[in-house]
């Protein structure tokens, strides 16, 4: 288990889990990475291909970022 100031990262069973804090962690399965966050009370939970990058970075929600394949084109919710 490597622990830094901010996080904790643990290998388990081919699984990557990434505690950003007690409310905040981040889980890759697979092709897969999880975004699991109860820092503001809302309970968000996200998800998107390991290999893309994530949405909130492209400033997104998850929903539209997983319909880009869409046969509607790239759709963009407010």
């Amino acid at each position: 288990m490597a622990t830094t100031s901010a996080r904790t990262v643990v290998e388990l069973r081919g699984m990557t889990i990434d505690i950003r804090s007690s409310e905040v962690v981040y889980i890759e399965i697979g092709n897969k990475t999880f975004y699991i966050d109860d820092s503001t009370g809302e309970a968000i939970m996200e998800w998107w291909p390991t290999s893309a990058m994530p949405p909130q970075a492209l400033g997104r929600r998850i929903d539209a970022f997983l319909r880009e394949d869409s046969p509607h084109g790239q759709e963009e919710i407010a």
